[in-house]
């Protein structure tokens, strides 16, 4: 198993991990659209303050790590990392992938200077904030919504 950065020939299988991603999250959020999800990262592709990573086994995609950097006016810092999402499939997972492609991402935002990544998980996925507590990551904010 390799983690590398995503090549252009890995949209089409990207997308499809990001999509599987969007709806193992609908049960937490009634609100995502499955189909829509891979907008952004399609977009971010070949961006410099964007990058895609992937954990290929024997050839085939396995799972994939999102990041981005953002400028944020109201911190001191100027820029922060952005952890959008990370995904492996079901057979794959508790087997240290998510940290290895942690890992390279955090490599990668230290390289750009960036000293505070942040990362949004829903509050009913007891799974993903184990995992990101495991991985490093402290609750700093939440995020409420409210239906009219």
């Amino acid at each position: 198993m390799i983690i590398r950065q995503a090549k252009k020939s890995d949209k089409k299988e990207v997308i499809k991990l990001h999509i599987k991603l969007a709806r193992s999250s609908m049960k937490f959020d009634k609100l995502i659209i499955p189909t829509r999800i891979g907008c952004n990262i399609l977009n971010d592709f070949e961006k410099n303050d964007a990058i895609i990573l992937v954990a290929e086994d024997k050839g085939k995609l396995i799972g994939f790590a999102y990041g981005t950097i953002k400028k944020v006016k109201h911190l001191s810092i100027g820029r922060m990392g952005h952890f959008n999402d990370c995904y492996i499939e079901k057979a794959y997972r508790r087997k240290g992938i998510a940290r290895k492609l942690t890992k390279q991402l955090m490599n990668w935002y230290k390289i750009k200077k960036i000293k505070y990544v942040d990362v949004y998980v829903d509050s009913k996925n007891t799974t993903g904030l184990k995992t990101w507590t495991c991985l490093g990551f402290r609750e700093t904010d939440k995020c409420m919504r409210r239906k009219l």
